[in-house]
């Protein structure tokens, strides 16, 4: 008799709560993937991500840039690594427009990859170049149906790509984009007159207005906190130029359910702390309170809505 109860004791000491994977969960070092170059908004946002869940969980955590492919490479790197959450990947929205536009991706972006969290919801911005000598989308509407015109992209697929194509189906122009391997690139030859025009989040282009970018317009239903004298799209006429961007954090798909939520509410306790709130604000950026099936419903939802743009543009490859 004494034996079954020492049995039983036993079994419910292995299935409590402190004995949990999530409770053990994280077990060593971890690695946040950005697929994008150091330098941009996405390589910021994570790197603050690193930090503050590196001193929750009580592990360190790298960051490990892996540009190329429209954030496929990356993408594909995290699907492949073991499902314990030791590896994640940070992406903006190029995630979901990369899932989009392109059917010869080496993996599913909805099955191989489990989103566990938002680090923060930002707006997106049209800048010009001091050379192109604009202030307003209808005078860079004039200037792209007088002659050819280049903008930014952070590679085919990818958000800024969307959000050009975007531009040019409001604006009905042609401008044409010209890849980097991430936003930083983009925004350095903007700055150096190379590039006429990028549509990117403000927390990437923000630091270029100084150096003598110009903004034009906010893609968004409200003004930018940061550049409170500049119009939305919809103010200057063009209400369909309408976008925003995320920064999602990945798992991959076979990662526990337990580890997946306490990821999860890490992610929502450090972007939604007092000092989280002010980091994303200084880029222009709010924290986001959805569980982990919002999160999923999220990108699939993005996911379709750049579709729709993909087959009127003709963006998709495969």
């Amino acid at each position: 008799m004494l034996g079954r109860y020492l049995r039983v004791f036993a079994l419910l000491g292995a299935l409590s709560p402190a004995s949990g994977y999530a409770q053990e969960f994280p077990t060593k070092p971890m690695t946040l993937v950005v697929p994008f170059s150091a330098g941009g908004s996405n390589d910021v946002v994570a790197r603050y991500v690193a930090q503050e869940l590196s001193s929750l969980f009580g592990q360190p955590m790298v960051i490990e840039n892996r540009p190329g492919g429209g954030t496929s490479v990356g993408a594909m790197h995290v699907a492949r690594a073991e499902p314990d959450g030791h590896t994640l990947l940070l992406a903006s929205s190029s995630y979901a427009t990369n899932a989009a536009s392109r059917t010869d991706l080496p993996f599913d972006p909805v099955k191989d990859l489990v989103p566990v969290g938002i680090a923060g919801n930002g707006d997106i911005m049209v800048l010009g170049s001091a050379k192109l000598n604009v202030r307003s989308l209808q005078e860079l509407a004039q200037k792209a149906k007088e002659g050819k015109l280049f903008y930014g992209t952070t590679g085919a697929g990818g958000n800024m790509h969307f959000y050009g194509e975007l531009l040019n189906d409001a604006l009905g122009v042609s401008m044409t984009p010209v890849s980097y391997p991430g936003g930083s690139e983009a925004y350095l030859d903007l700055v150096a007159n190379r590039v006429d025009v990028t549509v990117g989040a403000v927390a990437g282009g923000l630091a270029s207005v100084p150096s003598g970018a110009v903004p034009l317009a906010i893609l968004g239903r409200d003004r930018a906190a940061a550049l409170p004298n500049v119009p939305t799209a919809a103010e200057a006429g063009y209400p369909n130029a309408l976008a925003d961007n995320y920064w999602t954090i990945f798992a991959p798909a076979a990662t526990p359910p337990a580890t997946v939520q306490k990821l999860h509410d890490g992610i929502q306790k450090v972007m939604s702390s007092a000092d989280g709130k002010a980091f994303l604000a200084k880029l222009d950026a709010r924290p986001v309170d959805m569980n982990p099936a919002d999160v999923e419903k999220n990108l699939i939802d993005s996911i379709e809505y750049w579709k729709g743009l993909a087959k009127k543009m003709g963006l998709i490859k495969g």
